[in-house]
């Protein structure tokens, strides 16, 4: 028997393997919410390229489509497209406090 930590996040992929060396009993309080805690009572799990499947409460191993949790793709996407539009906009900034100061400078001002 064996404690296995798996990753919401990550469409429940293997995070820990946890042996119960001298009665040690992890207890899901100690534990982040997006972090599951699952008995392995058979020793399935052997290495993290596994995953539970809640339909059949059993772990499988993974394939490369089950690394993607849509939902996280989609906020990275929109975080990675929000940084783009604030880089363009300091861009244009940066350009048009160029500009003036090209123009300061023809002008004479300095």
């Amino acid at each position: 028997m064996r404690y296995v930590l798996i990753n919401k996040l990550t469409n429940n992929i293997v995070e820990k393997i946890i042996f119960p060396d001298g009665g040690f009993k992890p207890s899901p309080e100690m534990l982040p919410n997006y972090l599951e805690l699952i008995v392995d009572e058979k020793d399935v799990v052997t290495d993290y390229n596994m995953r539970y499947d809640e339909e059949s409460q059993s772990f499988v191993s993974i394939i490369e489509s089950d690394k993607d949790n849509p939902k996280v793709s989609k906020e990275l996407l929109d975080i990675k497209l929000a940084i783009a539009e604030l880089s363009e906009q300091k861009d244009d900034e940066i350009l048009n406090i160029e500009l003036a100061l090209a123009e300061i400078v023809e002008g004479g001002l300095l």
